[in-house]
């Protein structure tokens, strides 16, 4: 994975963390979302793009609430700055919300983001950040949209684009 993409990941995990949410980073585990809470799962899709407003989908359950929860998407547009974040910088920022270090050092490790590596120095700015609720109206395909209710015998991966630029978002910044 790049930087960023970790990085918006773990941005959100620490606005979530900041407003008294009990969440957990899942995307390092392979979990189908990137954070779950007690309520509600997040997806954080980043980008260093500087135009549109494209995220890809990378499996048809990225897009599906799971046990009852809500499921927001995050969407996190960067650009490299000395005067933004880095990798190392939300480490130590995510210790004073209790999270354990050698259980998040072994995330980034799993993400090829260990210790020593000089992109997680890269510092990156937030020039935009939006929440997406991902519900009947967002636009994903799932299993219903298909015969039977389930993906063609055969297929083996399935990832699609959206555009977010006509659908309502909250800012977060």
């Amino acid at each position: 994975k790049e930087a960023y993409t970790v990085l918006g990941e773990l941005l959100t995990l620490e606005k979530l963390l900041k407003t008294g949410n009990k969440a957990v980073w899942s995307g390092a585990d392979h979990a189908t979302h990137d954070i779950e809470s007690e309520n509600f799962s997040v997806e954080v899709k980043s980008t260093t793009s500087r135009y549109g407003y494209e995220a890809t989908i990378s499996s048809i359950y990225q897009m599906r609430p799971v046990d009852g929860k809500m499921l927001y998407l995050s969407y996190v547009r960067f650009e490299k700055s000395e005067l933004g974040h880095s990798i190392n910088d939300m480490v130590r920022r995510l210790l004073a919300y209790g999270v354990e270090l050698d259980q998040l050092e072994e995330k980034l490790a799993g993400q090829g983001l260990e210790r020593g590596r000089t992109a997680r120095e890269q510092k990156y700015k937030v020039i935009e950040w939006k929440r997406y609720s991902v519900d009947e109206s967002f636009p994903s395909i799932t299993e219903s949209a298909f015969k039977e209710n389930s993906l063609p015998k055969s297929v083996v991966r399935f990832n699609y684009t959206i555009d977010l630029s006509g659908i309502e978002g909250e800012s977060l910044l």
